[in-house]
C-alpha cells in the first residue's frame, strides 16, 4: 500500500523516486507477534573494505558478494546460520544462505539470528520471496536502517521448526527434479557423440538432405495476425520458444523469412548462442534466422537435436564471418556433415527422446507444483 504522505513529510525525505515510497505488506494472517529485525538478529553491513580482490584460489572459507556465494577467502566472519542479503545492484533484495563458515564482502547486509528466538534457516526462508524496501533508480540500493526496521512473523521455536522441515522436504522434491532435468538437457546436448557410437552410420552434408527456403514475405503489405519467430523468441541450447510470438502483420516493419511447419529454423546471427527451433506451426521469422526444410530421407525431429547438439556448434563456430556481428552462412552450413540412419531408426530415436521430453516436462510441472507450495506453507505464517 501507498505510504501517507504525513509520513514522508515526518521522514524529512522528499526523494520521490520510483517505488521507493510503496511498502510490502506481507503476513497477513499475522497469527503471530511481528517483530521487526533488529530485534530478532544482528543486522550489519558485509566487511566493507573488503571485494571481489580479495578473493584467492582453494580459500579454505567461502566468499559472499551482492552476487551471490561465488568465492573463497582465507579466513571467515560468519558461522552457518547467518544469512546474506544483496544490498546493491541487479542482485539487490535477494537473500543468500551460505551452507559453511564465510566472509561477507562490500555491498551486501547480514543477519546474525538469535539462536534463541530464531530456529536455524527460518529466517532465510521467511526473508526468501519478500521484498525490502529499495532506493535509488537505475542502480537500487538498500540501507542497513531501513532494512533493520523490516518486519517479519514471529512464531514459537518449535512452529518454526516444523516450517522449516515442510519446506526443506518440497524443496529436496524440486532439487531432485531439476537434476533429473538437467541431466536430460545434458544429454541432448551431447546427442551427437551417442550417434557417433552407433555403428555403420553414414554421414552426408547437411545440404544432401536440407534445402535453403528463400520465401520472403513483406509484413506491411498484409493484413491480420501472425506467428513471428525473432531469435529473441529461440531459447538458447534448448530448441524452446520463450516470450510472446504473437504479432500483427502491420506491426513487423522489412522483409521477413517464410516458415512451414516441420521446418528447422537455424539463428544465423552469433552461432555461438546455439538457437534452433523445429516449427510446429507456419509464420514467419527475421531474416538473421535460417529457414530449413528436409526431403523425403528425414523426420525432422530426429534432426532438431543434432542441429543443436555441441559437436555440430563446434563446426558451425569454425566458418563464422564478420568480427561485430559474427554470421555463419547456409553456403558454410551446407558443407557439414550430419548423420543419415534409416527412417526407421529414426523413428525410434526420436520416439526416445520424446519419452524423455515427457519425463523433462513432468519434472518441470513438479517443481511449480512444490515451489506454490512452499509459497502456500510461509504464506500461512
Amino acid at each position: 500500500h501507498l505510504v501517507a504522505k504525513e509520513k514522508i513529510a515526518e521522514s524529512g525525505d522528499y526523494n520521490l523516486s520510483g517505488d521507493r515510497y510503496i511498502e510490502a505488506v506481507n503476513f497477513v494472517n499475522q497469527k503471530y507477534p511481528i517483530v521487526e529485525l533488529k530485534d530478532v538478529c544482528v543486522v550489519d553491513w558485509g566487511n566493507t573494505e573488503l571485494t571481489k580482490k580479495s578473493y584467492i584460489e582453494n580459500g579454505e572459507y567461502l566468499g559472499v558478494s551482492a552476487a551471490g556465494c561465488d568465492g573463497r577467502m582465507k579466513h571467515f566472519e560468519h558461522e552457518v546460520g547467518t544469512v546474506v542479503l544483496s544490498a546493491i545492484g541487479a542482485n539487490c533484495g535477494r537473500v543468500f544462505y551460505p551452507n559453511e563458515k564465510f566472509t561477507a564482502i562490500k555491498n551486501t547486509i547480514t543477519f546474525t539470528p538469535d539462536r534463541k528466538k530464531l530456529y536455524l534457516k527460518f529466517l532465510f526462508y521467511i526473508l526468501k520471496d519478500n521484498t525490502f524496501p529499495k532506493r535509488g533508480g537505475g542502480q537500487p540500493f538498500m540501507t542497513k536502517g531501513d532494512v533493520k526496521k523490516y518486519k517479519i512473523p514471529l512464531p514459537p521455536i518449535e512452529v518454526q521448526k516444523e516450517i522449516v522441515e515442510q519446506v526443506e522436504v518440497k524443496q529436496k522434491a524440486i532439487s531432485a527434479a531439476k537434476a533429473v532435468i538437467d541431466n536430460l538437457e545434458r544429454e541432448r546436448r551431447y546427442f551427437g557423440q551417442a550417434i557417433r557410437k552407433i555403428k555403420d552410420v553414414e554421414w552426408v552434408e547437411l545440404g544432401k538432405l536440407f534445402e535453403k527456403v528463400n520465401e520472403q514475405i513483406n509484413p506491411q503489405s498484409k493484413t491480420g495476425s501472425t506467428i513471428y519467430i525473432g531469435l529473441e523468441n529461440i531459447e538458447s541450447n534448448s530448441g524452446n520458444l520463450v516470450g510472446n510470438i504473437n504479432a500483427e502483420m502491420k506491426a513487423i516493419k522489412s522483409t521477413k523469412n517464410v516458415f512451414k511447419k516441420d521446418d528447422i529454423l537455424y539463428g544465423k546471427l552469433r552461432p555461438n548462442l546455439n538457437k534452433v527451433w523445429l516449427a510446429d506451426k507456419d509464420g514467419i521469422c527475421s531474416t538473421d534466422i535460417l529457414v530449413l526444410r528436409g526431403g523425403k530421407k528425414i523426420i525432422p525431429a530426429f534432426y532438431l537435436p543434432v542441429l543443436l547438439s555441441s559437436d555440430f556448434n563446434l563446426e558451425v563456430l569454425k566458418g563464422l564471418k564478420g568480427a561485430q556481428l559474427p554470421r555463419v552462412s547456409f553456403d558454410y552450413l551446407k558443407h557439414l556433415k550430419i548423420p543419415l540412419l534409416s527412417l526407421e531408426v529414426q523413428k525410434q530415436l526420436v520416439a526416445e527422446m520424446e519419452e524423455q521430453e515427457k519425463i523433462i516436462e513432468a519434472n518441470k510441472k513438479l517443481v511449480g507444483i512444490m515451489e506454490q507450495k512452499i509459497t502456500e506453507v510461509l504464506s500461512e505464517v
